[in-house]
């Protein structure tokens, strides 16, 4: 995945691009914030998992994506780079340079799958609003981008 990202930044035309913004759900919100701190930009997360190297850990299997069916592998040797991840996450949530007040938060309360309430320690990093209604799968997505769209003008 993050090597996707570099490659789409390259071919955007770089990593300091204004219009650069990362957007992400669930363990593509954990991706989209390590990739906001890498590269100093905002991003967007929608009921993130911010410690899939915890979360994630009784998850090993078989399964298929949500959109396509598409069949995927998730394996146990991925638990190891995801902490790493989040190590690096940690570090630049904490270091001067953070963009602080560009890493934007959206959950739903109703979420089954990952609570806000797990999200305590990450509170003073990222704002965050607590939504009503949409489920992990964020079926309010319509009113969460009707959110974004201000924080874009600006």
């Amino acid at each position: 995945v993050l090597e996707q990202i570099e490659d789409l930044i390259k071919q955007s035309g770089g990593k300091n691009q204004e219009g650069l913004y990362f957007m992400g759900t669930s363990l593509g919100g954990f991706y989209a914030l390590y990739s906001a701190l890498v590269y100093k930009r905002p991003c967007f997360l929608i009921n993130p998992s911010l410690a899939p190297h915890i979360s994630l850990q009784t998850q090993v299997g078989d399964y298929r994506s949500f959109n396509l069916a598409l069949p995927y592998h998730f394996k146990e040797s991925y638990i190891p780079k995801l902490s790493e991840l989040h190590d690096i996450i940690w570090k630049g949530l904490n270091a001067e340079s953070s963009p602080k007040g560009h890493l934007h938060t959206f959950f739903n309360d109703d979420d089954d799958i990952i609570h806000h309430s797990g999200f305590e320690k990450y509170k003073k990093y990222l704002s965050y609003q607590i939504l009503t209604s949409g489920g992990h799968r964020a079926s309010n997505m319509q009113e969460i981008l009707d959110l974004i769209k201000p924080v874009l003008s600006h």
